[in-house]
């Protein structure tokens, strides 16, 4: 853990979540190296922490300033990813296991490869050997476009351009 918190520049003194907490293994270390202001576990069956499902989080938006998962996600899938950014601060940190890291723990389980493309708004930020950290990008927002704002004629159902033919 102390190598991970390391490599991989994880923040001090915020909220952590940790994905899959089980028994609560990792809370030692994890309230060692990282100092949090506040630590939960969630897992659908707890010894420590709360009850709950990765792809259906029991806890607000933008909660957490880090989250944690030791494999949970592989095999939950996106919508596993989607809660994750959801409850993620803006700029928070996804600290996950990579593929090797999965194919190494659990050589005979098949592993799903995690599905980025789900969650675009988790941007690369460090690998570390077995761990990899993504930090949550805030999608920018957009203006509306100009022609949005523009009067519409009755019967109108696009905006033309000079020289463009009734028709």
């Amino acid at each position: 853990m102390p190598l991970l918190c390391r490599l991989l520049s994880l923040p001090r003194g915020g909220d952590v979540l940790e994905l899959g907490c089980g028994s609560g293994n990792a809370f030692a270390a994890l309230r060692r190296h990282l100092e949090p202001a506040s630590l939960t576990g969630v897992d659908l069956d707890p010894v420590v922490g709360v009850v709950g499902d990765v792809r259906a989080l029991p806890f607000a938006d933008a909660s957490f300033d880090l989250v944690v998962d030791f494999g949970t996600c592989q095999q939950a899938g996106p919508d596993a990813l989607r809660e994750v950014l959801r409850v993620l601060r803006p700029h928070g940190l996804f600290v996950h296991e990579t593929r090797l890291a999965q194919l190494l723990a659990h050589p005979r389980r098949r592993s799903a490869a995690l599905q980025w493309s789900a969650v675009p708004e988790l941007s690369p930020r460090a690998t570390a050997g077995l761990w990899s950290a993504r930090s949550a990008v805030p999608r920018p927002t957009v203006a509306p476009a100009a022609s949005a704002n523009l009067p519409k004629r009755a019967g109108a159902g696009a905006a033309r351009c000079s020289g463009d033919q009734p028709a």
